[in-house]
């Protein structure tokens, strides 16, 4: 088995201010979340590996550290992005809190809209470990539970446009610590709300399991790192008065999100 450590949890912030419209701006925000984590952990010195076996499944308490991560962007004025709960990944429950939110209202712009993105990413990441050869899987299961409410609207005119977006996505990696390379989980998740015009509130909760498939080298040094990324997005054009707002919580129905266990076959 993996030994049990000690340590503070390690934290990354990005904060970012945008000068043009980027394509597919939400899948970006996402996308860089996961790569301040990927970044982080391949510089992060993590100690000496530690021989583990097969068929072994880990909980609470987890004996490697959490992971955090933060992004904000904003384009245009009438914007704000805020991140009112800090994520934080506890490793002796497995619990996980983040909580975003943003607004975007109409106001004069070059580019005719305003728009804000607010996210994070809370997960955790093993103990390195080595030993193992050949065809393995390891399997990531959480209990996620969310609350989102956003809104967008027209003004008494409807004149001018808004729209909101939340939406969640689970991730597992296995980084190789021999040649820093990613190996890719074998399926994936994600949640996702939008309103152009009203309001939409969700809590709700899911099981989540991500599965990995890959060939290992007795060797090479190994990690595993399992996270969930929350993000939130409002826009509003420059004429209105338009108006949208979205709030994000890795929380719902009185549960909270939680890393319920990490197994390795």
């Amino acid at each position: 088995m993996v030994p049990h450590g000690s340590g503070a949890d390690a934290h990354v912030e990005q904060y970012r201010t945008e000068t043009r419209r980027p394509a597919g701006r939400l899948a970006r925000g996402s996308a860089l979340i996961g790569s301040v984590v990927a970044l982080l952990l391949v510089l992060m010195p993590l100690g000496q590996a530690a021989t583990v076996h097969a068929n072994t499944t880990f909980s609470a308490p987890y004996n490697g550290k959490g992971i955090t991560s933060t992004l904000l962007q904003t384009l245009g004025c009438g914007v704000k992005g805020t991140i009112p709960t800090h994520p934080k990944f506890t490793t002796s429950t497995g619990a996980a809190v983040l909580v975003v939110k943003t607004k975007a209202k109409s106001c004069p712009a070059a580019l005719g809209y305003n728009w804000v993105i607010a996210g994070g990413g809370v997960g955790y990441f093993s103990k390195p470990f080595h030993g193992l050869s050949g065809a393995h899987a390891v399997v990531a299961t959480w209990s996620v539970s969310w609350t989102s409410v956003i809104t967008a609207g027209l003004g008494p005119r409807s004149t001018g446009a808004a729209h909101a977006t939340s939406f969640l996505v689970a991730t597992l990696y296995l980084l190789d610590e021999t040649n820093l390379t990613y190996l890719l989980p074998s399926n994936s998740w994600g949640w996702f709300s939008s309103t152009t015009n009203g309001t939409v509130s969700v809590s709700s909760s899911a099981t989540v399991s991500m599965f990995l498939n890959q060939t290992l080298v007795a060797s090479h040094s190994y990690m595993i790192t399992a996270s969930i990324d929350a993000t939130s997005y409002c826009q509003a054009s420059s004429q209105g008065p338009s108006v949208a707002t979205g709030s994000l919580s890795l929380s719902g129905s009185g549960n909270s999100t939680k890393l319920t266990s990490l197994t390795l076959s």
